[in-house]
């Protein structure tokens, strides 16, 4: 058997769950989906936090964001991988969720079985983000200058470089 990656969804579709877990149980753990709210309350106890390799979950969730708690999961357990799946494909939550620590980022209507290649493809080193959000992350950086514009902290003698 290869490796098990114990994966937690939280606030993502019965049916999405399940879809992945029956088309790889054996290379797939997923934890109970807890109660709704109860990451976030749970953050307060850290308890049961290590437990998880992966994170799944959407950005509008019931008494915290997903970003807000992707941020807090991720100074909990840095070594965690979260994977926003979600509706929101404007620019401001896409980027607010990565530089919360999102190491991914999907829209919901992602099918189940790319579900499972974003969670291998996590395990792997990867960012599995959809097509049109990783499409919007290279434009914001033609449209920034990319990396022919110098860091803003950086000396007048530095720049010259």
């Amino acid at each position: 058997m290869g490796k098990v990656y114990r994966t937690l969804f939280h606030e993502v579709p019965e049916q999405e769950r399940r879809s992945i877990s029956y088309m790889m149980p054996e290379l797939l753990e997923p934890l109970l989906p807890k109660p709704k709210g109860a990451l976030q309350a749970g953050l307060l106890w850290t308890g049961g936090l290590s437990d998880y390799q992966v994170v799944l979950m959407d950005i509008n969730l019931p008494g915290m964001s997903g970003i807000e708690c992707a941020a807090r999961l991720k100074s909990l357990e840095p070594a965690m991988q979260i994977v926003m799946v979600t509706v929101y494909e404007d620019n401001d939550q896409i980027f607010k969720a990565l530089r919360a620590g999102a190491t991914g980022y999907l829209l919901k209507q992602t099918p189940p079985d790319e579900l499972l290649n974003a969670i291998q493809e996590v395990h792997r080193g990867g960012s599995p983000m959809t097509g049109s959000i990783a499409r919007k992350i290279v434009q914001s950086f033609h449209q920034t200058g990319g990396l022919n514009r110098p860091p803003g902290n950086l000396s007048p003698r530095d720049r010259r470089f």
